[in-house]
This record gives structure tokens, C-alpha cells and sequence, in this order.
């Protein structure tokens, strides 16, 4: 059992982001991977999905859930994305024995499956919901990285502008939109 966080904390074992698994432990390297609550803050969710699949050895067990929209905005440091069942069957298509169920009683996904000897298929067509646009999008720019972080800045009541907080009406106005 390896413990991998973004920062150092109870269970941490090693820090590393998820976008750097391969690098961090080598292709094929993990029986199981168990991922929960990390998808939807990671600004590239494509690249740390395909981590989390180069990882696993063939035949290896991924066990993954996320949040759904309609789970309110919450940060670690940012909140980028949710993830319906659809999008989850097409994201871990190239998966054997999957199994794809919305997790209740809370708006999220919990995904299980088995990596296959099939290649893996590209998700470059696939969208998700962006909880900054709130559309769907394949992926985040630097602008939707900044402004996640301050959407979740202003729903802890300290949005910042560079070293400014901002004025008492726009944080009003910016909790209005994310509520």
C-alpha cells in the first residue's frame, strides 16, 4: 500500500501529483489503484487518468469515485470538474469487468474495472462539466485554474485579487453564482 497526496498529510506516503505517477513509480506498477475524491481537482483529468491506467499492471484493478454535477463547489486547492456515469463508461471504455454507478447518497460516480491487454483509447473528444464555465469542456486553461481558485477562495469568503480583497458586493455577487 503507497499513499500518494499532493501534500504531506496522515496516510501520505509519497507526494506527487497524479500527472507524474509513471514518472514518480514506473509503468505498470500497481496491482490496484484506488483513487477517490482526486479527479475533479485536477485541472488535466485526461493526463491523470491515463497515469492512473499506466500504472496498473494487466489485469490490475482501478476502484475510482468523483463527485457528479450537482455537488456543490469545494476546493483542494481548486474544484475543476464533475463526471456523469456516461462520461465514465466512455472514459474507462478500454476497461474489462466495468462497473459504473452513481454514488449516493451524495451527487457522485464510483467506477471499478479491470485493465485489459486492449489499448488504451484517447480521450482528446471527450467533455466533462467544468464547474468554472458551467459547460462542458475537455479540458482547463491557466484562466480556469485562476478562477477555480477564486471561486473557491470567494465560497470560503476571501477572494483575492493579486493582494486585494475584493469589495464586499463582488464577493456577494461571485457567492451568488456559485451557490
Amino acid at each position: 500500500y503507497v499513499g500518494v497526496d499532493l501534500a504531506e498529510g496522515p496516510g501520505v506516503d509519497v507526494v506527487c501529483s497524479a500527472e507524474e505517477l509513471v514518472a514518480r513509480f514506473g509503468p505498470e506498477s500497481f496491482d490496484w489503484v484506488v483513487s477517490t475524491e482526486m479527479l475533479e481537482h485536477v485541472p488535466d483529468w485526461k493526463a491523470a487518468v491515463n497515469q492512473l491506467k499506466h500504472v496498473l499492471r494487466p489485469g490490475g484493478r482501478l476502484v475510482l469515485t468523483t463527485r457528479s454535477p450537482g455537488f456543490g463547489l469545494h476546493g483542494y486547492p481548486a474544484d475543476f470538474w464533475r463526471f456523469t456515469p456516461e462520461d465514465m463508461l466512455a472514459i474507462f471504455a478500454d476497461m474489462d469487468r466495468l462497473e459504473v454507478v452513481s454514488d449516493r447518497p451524495e451527487p457522485g460516480v464510483f467506477v471499478a474495472g479491470t485493465k485489459s491487454d486492449r489499448a488504451r483509447i484517447p480521450l482528446d473528444a471527450i467533455s466533462v462539466f467544468s464547474m468554472v464555465t458551467r459547460t462542458r469542456r475537455s479540458n482547463a486553461t491557466a484562466a480556469d485554474v485562476w478562477a477555480s481558485k477564486q471561486l473557491v477562495a470567494a465560497k470560503r469568503g476571501s477572494l483575492m485579487v493579486g493582494r486585494k480583497v475584493l469589495p464586499r458586493s463582488a464577493r456577494a455577487l461571485i457567492r451568488s453564482l456559485i451557490a
